[in-house]
Order: C-alpha cells, then sequence, then structure tokens
C-alpha cells in the first residue's frame, strides 16, 4: 500500500466521523445539562453530516457503516429542529 493511499484513508476515517466529533465538542463547549438545548449542537453536526454526504454521493466513495447511521441520527435531528418536526423530537427525547 503507498504512502498517497494511507494518508487518503486517515483522512476517510477522519472524515467519517467528524460530525459525532463536532457534536460531542459543541455538547461539552454549551454545556447542554444547564441549558437542556441541544439545537445548536444537533444543527452544526446536522449540516456537517449532510455536507459529507453530498461529498461522499459525489466522489463515489464509501463511508463506513457505523459513520453512516451516526450521520442518518444527527442529519434527521437537525432536519428535526429546522422543520419543527415535534413528532420527531418526541422520538429523540423518549430515546434518551
Amino acid at each position: 500500500m503507498s504512502i498517497s493511499r494511507v494518508k487518503f484513508f486517515t483522512l476517510k476515517n477522519f472524515l467519517d466521523f467528524l460530525p459525532i466529533t463536532l457534536f460531542l465538542l459543541c455538547v461539552r463547549i454549551f454545556d447542554s445539562r444547564v441549558t437542556h438545548d441541544w439545537k445548536y449542537p444537533m444543527l452544526m453536526a446536522g449540516i456537517v453530516a449532510l455536507v459529507l454526504f453530498i461529498y461522499y454521493l459525489y466522489f463515489r466513495l464509501k463511508q463506513n457503516r457505523i459513520a453512516f447511521g451516526i450521520n442518518c441520527y444527527l442529519l434527521t435531528g437537525a432536519a428535526a429542529f429546522i422543520f419543527k418536526l415535534e413528532w420527531l423530537g418526541n422520538i429523540y427525547v423518549t430515546s434518551q
């Protein structure tokens, strides 16, 4: 395996889990225990997940299945906030 191929896999692995990493950092920074507000971390992570989906579709790359599931979760959570889908938000609240 060439060095450039190893660098690509390392970058791809980093990109796969970027939305969940961003979400966890934002939760830690915003201290959601006090405000009970998951809106901003979920929106930021959902937007990054959407950009990654478009990137992977455009370049026809395969995504890690676990990262794909996590990114779908974050993306649908962001959609619940953006489109004010109360029923989807309630599913997220009850699944904690």
